[in-house]
């Protein structure tokens, strides 16, 4: 899979625009911003997590990010809350 990874074109997304996408986790649901891969990628996206569901334990080889905008995401070094 291969969604806006050309970084020398300049693009602007409206994320409203883009399909919520079932990621392999039930409850568990994505907007691509930009992926070279496929579920093992070079991402960026806005993930939504239904209450209760989870992430089975998995590694992100050149990194991850989480800014979490309203609820609390725990992981295995703990918990992030949202700051509204």
């Amino acid at each position: 899979m291969d969604i806006n990874s050309d970084f020398s074109q300049r693009i602007v997304i409206n994320h409203h625009d883009l399909p919520w996408i079932a990621s392999p986790e039930l409850g568990v649901e994505r907007r691509m911003l930009e992926r070279q891969g496929d579920e093992v990628a070079k991402a960026t996206s806005i993930v939504r997590y239904q209450p209760g569901s989870k992430f089975q334990m998995h590694t992100h080889e050149l990194g991850e990010e989480i800014f979490v905008l309203d609820g609390t995401f725990f992981d295995e070094s703990g918990h992030l809350l949202d700051q509204s």
